[in-house]
């Protein structure tokens, strides 16, 4: 071991470790108990409007809930100022939607969650037995499905963790007649560029096989990088979608969409909790 590696806090090691020797498996042979789709949570909410002329979002990582009332805070001054048709969250335990401080955000909207990491031994460090991706939606939403992603690098937390990387797809039927195909992506970060590029290929095809008039993707694509050098969002602007961010090279957290009449605003809010900031959206559909 070198004395570079001595240097590194034990998650770099670890995620360096796992980078270098990773095994090129692409399928996990998970338990069907185990699947992200079977630990999912769908709640639909009663009596939503479809969307109008416009499409707000709100992307935020909130980085595992570390700083529970510090991200709930942030979730709720982002929502009292933007009110946004769509909240996706990355890295949430469940524990963050049900906070008391959030209730009257999240009771009035359908939710759709689905874990990518599950705990099998919280600890001070991953207090919450699982992590995922939600969608909470003001407006109504359909078809919500868990599109599990390959797996580009092994696990490096080590035994009591298991990661499984997933997107998650849902539809919003608009007032003209049309259907929004909205994603909630958060890649692998610990991956080399061409193979993270399968997870794109991944969601891309499940947008592609639902074909819907207007597709939105929107999260953290952690590319590693930067976007110019990130193969797998010149596939999504070759398949027609724009970045909303795409004069920004470092931009983790961004916005792809198609089929709309193009971005109103796109904000990075000045708003702390987590080692992400908060994304905000509007498209005109």
């Amino acid at each position: 071991m070198t004395a570079l590696s001595l240097s590194l806090p034990p998650p770099l090691r670890r995620a360096i470790h796992g980078y270098l020797g990773r095994r090129a498996v692409l399928v996990d042979e998970l338990p069907p108990e185990r699947r992200p789709a079977a630990l999912s949570l769908t709640e639909i909410a009663s009596g939503l409007e479809r969307p109008g002329a416009e499409l707000t979002v709100l992307s935020y990582n909130v980085k595992r809930g570390e700083r529970m009332q510090a991200v709930a805070a942030t979730i709720e001054r982002a929502v009292e100022n933007h009110r946004p048709d769509l909240i996706f969250l990355q890295e949430t335990p469940v524990e963050l939607f049900r906070h008391p401080r959030l209730a009257n955000i999240f009771e009035s909207r359908s939710l759709f969650f689905a874990p990518f990491h599950q705990v099998d031994r919280p600890d001070y460090r991953y207090p919450y037995d699982r992590y995922g991706q939600l969608i909470a939606s003001a407006r109504l939403m359909l078809e919500p499905r868990v599109i599990e992603l390959p797996t580009v690098n092994p696990a490096t937390l080590g035994p009591g963790h298991l990661m499984k990387r997933v997107a998650l797809y849902a539809e919003l039927p608009t007032a003209d007649g049309r259907t929004v195909g909205v994603v909630n992506v958060h890649n692998e970060p610990f991956a080399r560029r061409r193979d993270r590029c399968l997870q794109y290929e991944a969601f891309l095809r499940a947008i592609d096989g639902r074909a819907p008039e207007v597709a939105v993707c929107s999260g953290d694509f952690n590319p590693s990088l930067g976007q110019r050098g990130e193969p797998g969002l010149r596939l999504l602007e070759e398949h027609g979608f724009d970045n909303a961010f795409a004069h920004r090279w470092r931009a983790l957290d961004t916005c792809l969409a198609r089929g709309h009449a193009g971005f109103l605003s796109a904000d990075v809010l000045p708003l702390g909790g987590s080692d992400h900031r908060p994304t905000f959206f509007c498209l005109r559909l």
